[in-house]
């Protein structure tokens, strides 16, 4: 499997592969996009899910579930950085 490294923004390929995310500290592998802002969706190898898009790298989660409900709900994430 190959590892690349996720710049924040759409431009790279998300569509196989694992990313280390240097921001994060971890590795993610994307699940699919969240469509309203175009967000990366990505899960660590924890279980803790994240989107990721060109205003900042945002923490859904620590599972599916919760991140799901977070989606779903409107509640703002916590936003870990920047773009």
């Amino acid at each position: 499997m190959r590892r690349r490294s996720a710049g924040s923004g759409r431009g790279s390929s998300a569509a196989s592969g694992v990313y280390k995310r240097q921001a994060l500290g971890t590795e993610v592998c994307p699940l699919g996009l969240e469509t309203d802002n175009q967000a990366l969706l990505a899960i660590d190898a924890e279980g803790r899910v994240y989107a990721l898009d060109h205003t900042g790298d945002w923490y859904l989660g620590p599972d599916i579930d919760q991140a799901l409900a977070t989606l779903i709900s409107g509640i703002t994430p916590v936003r870990l950085t920047a773009g």
